[in-house]
């Protein structure tokens, strides 16, 4: 029973941990913010600051850059690549012999 009791808590604290709104944002730009954090450590590192301070510069720098780069590069993408999927879609739907769209 008190292994039970012992699996439910951690449980419970695991999806407390990733309900946060904090680990959401980051979720959000986490593969830009992998595909840039060098951007940022080598910024940082050109700077003569103590260790902290250079990861905090590191970290703040790639994150913009990381949020920058998925608002002016990765959403517009994503809405280009939808209207041509969507073009795609009806063209084919309009060809004669077309079977019935499913969705």
């Amino acid at each position: 029973r008190h292994f039970l009791i012992g699996i439910y808590r951690n449980v419970r604290q695991v999806t407390v941990l990733f309900d946060s709104r904090l680990l959401a944002f980051f979720g959000k730009y986490a593969y830009t913010l992998y595909l840039v954090h060098m951007i940022g450590l080598q910024t940082a590192n050109s700077l003569n600051v103590p260790a902290v301070a250079r990861f905090v510069i590191a970290f703040a720098i790639a994150l913009g850059v990381a949020i920058t780069l998925s608002y002016a590069i990765e959403r517009p993408g994503i809405i280009l690549g939808d209207k041509i999927i969507k073009a795609v879609r009806l063209r084919k739907a309009s060809l004669p012999g077309a079977p019935a769209s499913i969705s």
